[in-house]
């Protein structure tokens, strides 16, 4: 007798349902998947503690926080899995926080919104077009600033009595 008769038939592996978080981790992280297994799996692992998210949305999270990593960090810094999972709440934090020059003091001014400038005049610019002409907040913006123009003549900001009565008219 042939001993094909009495051999079992090899099972059949189900195949596994695919990860798209950790698809989605390699991805925007170039690594391999087969190669850097163990370090996708423990970045995940982390990113999934911080996280509720699971499935799609977790590999849509993981996608977004890998563009704010670049935005915040640079484009030239090197995204591994586990620098994303270690800045995961700094990330996120960094994109949603206001941006610009005036944020260093916040007064909650009703007149400028914080801006710290208000609009004073307008003219008009090109057919339906206006330009606003600007002067610090009366309130909340006392700094005085001043610089030459091209002929040598000085121009200094309105004091917060002049602003005042400019924003009326």
């Amino acid at each position: 007798m042939s001993d094909s008769l009495f051999e079992q038939p090899e099972k059949q592996k189900a195949p596994r349902a695919p990860d798209y978080a950790y698809e989605a981790l390699a991805d925007v992280t170039n690594s391999d998947l087969d190669g850097h297994r163990g370090e996708l799996n423990a970045a995940l692992r982390l990113i999934r503690e911080m996280t509720e998210l699971a499935g799609y949305e977790l590999a849509t999270a993981i996608r977004d926080h890998a563009a704010h990593y670049r935005v915040v960090m640079g484009a030239e810094i090197m995204l591994t899995p586990g620098a994303l999972a270690k800045h995961w709440h700094r990330v996120e934090a960094e994109t949603q926080r206001k941006t610009g020059t005036n944020l260093a003091v916040n007064t909650d001014c009703a007149t400028c919104e914080d801006d710290r400038w208000v609009v004073v005049s307008t003219r008009p610019a090109i057919e339906d077009t206006f330009y606003e002409e600007v002067a610090p907040c009366p309130d909340c913006n006392s700094t005085e600033i001043w610089f030459r123009r091209f002929d040598g003549t000085i121009f200094r900001t309105p004091d917060a009595g002049r602003t005042r009565e400019m924003m009326t008219r």
